[in-house]
C-alpha cells in the first residue's frame, strides 16, 4: 500500500478534532453515486468500494492540478 497518498487533509477543517479527510468525503460521495446509478449492481463491493476511493483520488489530484 502506498503511504504518501494524498487524503486532501481534513474534510471540515475548523473543527475540534480532524475526523474525516477530504478524500473520505469525495469517495463517500462517489460512493453513493455509483450505488444509486445501478450500473454497479453486478461488482463485488470491493471492486464499487475501489472505483469510489479512485474517484476520490482523481478528484483530489484535479484540485491539485488547477
Amino acid at each position: 500500500m502506498n503511504k504518501n497518498i494524498n487524503n486532501g487533509g481534513p474534510a471540515f477543517p475548523g473543527q475540534a478534532h480532524a475526523g474525516m479527510t477530504l478524500r473520505d468525503w469525495f469517495a463517500g460521495h462517489a460512493l453513493a453515486g455509483l450505488i444509486a446509478s445501478g450500473s454497479t449492481a453486478h461488482l463485488s463491493t470491493k471492486i464499487v468500494a475501489q472505483m469510489a476511493i479512485d474517484q476520490a483520488d482523481e478528484m483530489i489530484a484535479a484540485r491539485k492540478a488547477s
